[in-house]
């Protein structure tokens, strides 16, 4: 959620989901949680009483806008974020987790420095979501197939706010898979649409 003018936008970006609006100028209300006493007519037909204490997670965000760049038409009622607030929501809701197992006969005394899969770097607004393999058909118990689905999510943008501290990579949703992953994929790639 965000509240923006001529100038700057403030963006409040949370790990979960919570409700927002800002019904006066410069002022946001975050609803963070929700406790009725009887039945609000609204599907759960009984009051909510079974509140728990929840850690909550924000980020505070403020980025300015290129002088002479217009972020969208004044009638509309749909914008986008910016590239370093997709960024950073990313960051909250996919967390890095380094997992390294030494078993006790494992003789080295350094890991790795450095460790990239692939061979560039994914356009800042496409967003891996699924890199699996494929099952094979009747088999039991189940046997991974010679087949893989990459699943890639390609997230609207707005220009307007400069990503400091990011390379601003984007091309348009173009991407070689060779070039990515030299060493996985054939010629024979079928791009699909999931709707």
């Amino acid at each position: 959620m965000y509240i923006q003018d001529k100038v700057a936008r403030l963006s409040i970006i949370s790990r979960q989901p919570l409700g927002g609006t800002s019904s006066h100028s410069g002022q946001v209300e975050l609803m963070q949680d929700r406790r009725l006493e009887k039945d609000d007519h609204r599907g759960l037909m009984q009051g909510v009483m079974d509140n728990k204490v929840t850690q909550l997670h924000f980020i505070l965000l403020l980025e300015f806008l290129t002088p002479g760049c217009e972020v969208e038409p004044g009638d509309s009622q749909a914008s986008y974020p910016s590239l370093l607030g997709q960024a950073v929501r990313h960051m909250l809701l996919n967390s890095l987790y380094r997992l390294l197992y030494q078993p006790q006969d494992y003789q080295v005394d350094h890991l790795t420095e450095k460790y990239s899969p692939t061979d560039k770097d994914l356009p800042e607004d496409i967003h891996m979501l699924n890199l699996r393999t494929m099952l094979k058909d009747n088999q039991d118990p189940p046997q991974p197939s010679d087949k893989a689905v990459l699943v890639l999510h390609r997230q609207g943008f707005t220009a307007c706010y400069p990503p400091w501290g990011m390379k601003g990579y984007t091309n348009g949703g173009k991407i070689k898979l060779d070039d990515l992953f030299p060493k996985l994929y054939s010629s024979t790639v079928k791009q699909m649409s999931l709707t």
